[in-house]
């Protein structure tokens, strides 16, 4: 059989060809599947569930139901950070004995493909490439984690590179910018990538790793948006995930002949064409080959595979992506179509990712239409069906979102209030939970939270009240949150301090010392009185989990609603503010609402996300 690299010579040969010798490049990419597939037969295509799947507790009790879904496996969560670098200790070697044992007890039926996921910037802490005993101990954590997923039975690990917290890829951010060029960031990053698979390895010599995104990552170099000119170092000194591309290079260069690693290619989220997907595994497979040192170039091609994905939320439209211009049949057909062209340019894996409130997969609870979306593709795909995928309604959507996106707050008002003083003899609220302090009843409520302009919801289903008022010391604020069904309320985060205690039922406070964007101070508490915080510098880079302000908090829940106290001082965020200065603010809530996606509101209008300051209101202190 020919090596993978001349069938890809082939395409450029055949798309540059006189008009009359075309050929279909699906076709094409179906030859070069078979190809680069390990086995010499068509390769089997697998659709794994990449959304929160519960604890292993949880999906052993429920497996049965998990299983009536259309995939043929799920990544799994060993704890609730995943933290692929853990550097700061060394787990006992039991560390994770009752989720191993709660795995090897479950009685898996068609869920074969398995995968243990780790995240690659979740860390709260400092992680420095260069420091030998923070990868000594990086490297003992992860081999506990892969012998996990070997002993029960795993294909390997899903690798999520994403900089969630900690911007290790960025060399613009990197703690010891001022000893190391980016080069020498690149070189010892690609040593330890080469440490990484190698541990991994020992352990599971044929394990699978699955990368959300691999060299999709570099995307914009290798197509046409921007190129490198003649300094591609200088470019990637620059880009987010500079230091990442090192890490890639050290993984290929280490491991061995069973050892795969498959670039999920997270950019096919948005995409509604096959020509899109057909793109993205020539730029995996060929494309992004310039940028990977020429010496691992051949050893690329042996190890690396194109994988895809499927966004749901891109489909379903509950929030102003391309689906919120769908009719509800259009939508389900914008599943399958991309379910199908997923699964059909993927040499094995596909993943499919929905944001819906955790238990939801537990409970077998997906959005109408798309369980059978998912099986009609995957039956067209085992007939090779083409016909009647591809909709032009696919293309008017996408046109009419532009459209809403250029327009959409063009007429909107940033939200203004007037924060007064607390009276000097006044006490202050107790920060108990319950606003029921006499201070409170002096307090004006700030205007009605309006639901983001991103959802496609017409008003909000639950309503949340605001005050705010301040003293030398501190900034306080009361939220009521009215609830319709308290038995929804859910509480993400279960880490404690600083875990993801946003991505369910949650209130949030954004303010910045002054009217300008940055830096901005964020604080979250969920109705467990979980607290998370931290602070923005930078636009182009993640915020900093690592700040911690000595703020308080207190939650209670009721018949119907539930509510929060904070107390934030002034110390932690630019200090005591002068009357009538004016600070940059932004007040949220995310609400939990099962099977569908969160019902998200602020006190000044936003587009998408509250970090988008730019929509921040202004706070006026008198």
């Amino acid at each position: 059989m020919a090596p993978a690299i001349d069938c890809m010579e082939s395409i450029h040969l055949i798309l540059a060809g006189p008009p009359m010798r075309t050929i279909c490049l699906a076709t094409v990419l179906s030859v070069i599947a078979v190809s680069t597939a390990d086995a010499g037969t068509y390769p089997v295509k697998k659709l794994i569930h990449a959304g929160y799947s519960g604890t292993p507790a949880q999906i052993r009790a429920n497996i049965r139901k998990m299983e009536q879904a259309p995939f043929d496996g799920l990544n799994i969560s060993l704890d609730w950070n995943s933290d692929a670098f853990i550097h700061d200790r060394k787990l006992a070697d039991d560390h994770y004995v009752k989720e191993q044992q709660d795995l090897e007890r479950t009685a898996w039926k068609r869920f074969t493909e398995r995968f243990i996921m780790i995240k690659g910037a979740d860390s709260k802490t400092d992680m420095d490439w260069f420091d030998d005993g923070h990868w000594e101990n990086i490297l003992h954590n992860i081999r506990i984690k892969t012998r996990i997923a070997r002993e029960t039975g795993c294909r390997g690990l899903t690798f999520d590179p994403e900089q969630y917290h900690t911007p290790i890829w960025d060399y613009r951010h990197a703690p010891r910018k001022d000893e190391f060029t980016y080069a020498q960031y690149r070189a010892i990053a690609r040593r330890r990538g080469a440490q990484y698979v190698e541990a991994v390895q020992s352990i599971f010599p044929d394990v699978q790793i699955l990368n959300y995104f691999q060299m999709t990552t570099f995307a914009k170099f290798y197509r046409d948006e921007q190129g490198t000119g003649s300094d591609l170092d200088a470019l990637l000194a620059k880009s987010h995930y500079g230091i990442y591309l090192g890490f890639i290079e050290g993984m290929i260069e280490a491991a061995g002949p069973e050892v795969r690693l498959i670039d999920g290619n997270e950019g096919a989220y948005g995409l509604i064409d096959r020509a899109g997907f057909d793109r993205a595994y020539v730029d995996i497979m060929q494309r992004c080959l310039f940028l990977i040192d020429p010496a691992l170039r051949s050893k690329y091609r042996q190890v690396v595979r194109a994988g895809s994905s499927v966004y749901l939320n891109h489909a379903m439209g509950e929030i102003r992506v391309v689906g919120a211009f769908l009719s509800r049949d259009e939508k389900t057909k914008l599943i399958e179509h991309n379910t199908f062209h997923a699964m059909d340019t993927t040499d094995r894996y596909a993943w499919f990712y929905l944001e819906t409130t955790p238990h939801s997969f537990w409970r077998n609870h997906l959005p109408h239409g798309t369980v059978e979306a998912i099986r009609s593709a995957r039956r067209r795909l085992a007939q090779r069906r083409f016909e009647g995928l591809e909709n032009p309604a696919f293309a008017r959507a996408r046109a009419a979102l532009g459209h809403y996106r250029a327009t959409a707050m063009d007429s909107v008002e940033p939200s203004r209030a007037v924060i007064r003083r607390m009276p000097g003899q006044a006490r202050p609220p107790k920060i108990d939970g319950v606003p029921d302090d006499p201070i409170w009843r002096t307090v004006e409520p700030l205007q009605s939270f309006t639901v983001r302009l991103q959802d496609m919801s017409k008003g909000l289903e639950a309503d949340t009240v605001a005050k705010v008022t301040w003293n030398d010391d501190h900034i306080f604020f009361a939220f009521t949150c009215t609830e319709p069904s308290v038995g929804t309320i859910h509480s993400s985060g279960g880490g404690g301090r600083d875990s993801d205690n946003w991505r369910a039922d949650c209130l949030e406070v954004f303010l910045v010392p002054h009217e300008g964007m940055r830096p901005y101070y964020q604080f979250v508490v969920n109705p467990k009185n979980t607290q998370f915080d931290r602070v923005s510098k930078f636009e182009d880079a993640p915020a900093d989990v690592k700040w911690n302000a000595d703020f308080r908090s207190g939650t209670h829940i009721g018949s119907d609603r539930w509510t929060c106290e904070m107390a934030i001082p002034w110390s932690a965020v630019g200090g005591t503010p002068k009357p009538g200065e004016r600070r940059r603010a932004n007040l949220g809530r995310g609400r939990s609402r099962p099977n569908r996606i969160r019902e998200v509101s602020s006190w000044s209008p936003m587009w998408e996300v509250y970090a988008d300051m730019k929509y921040a209101g202004v706070f006026v202190f008198e």
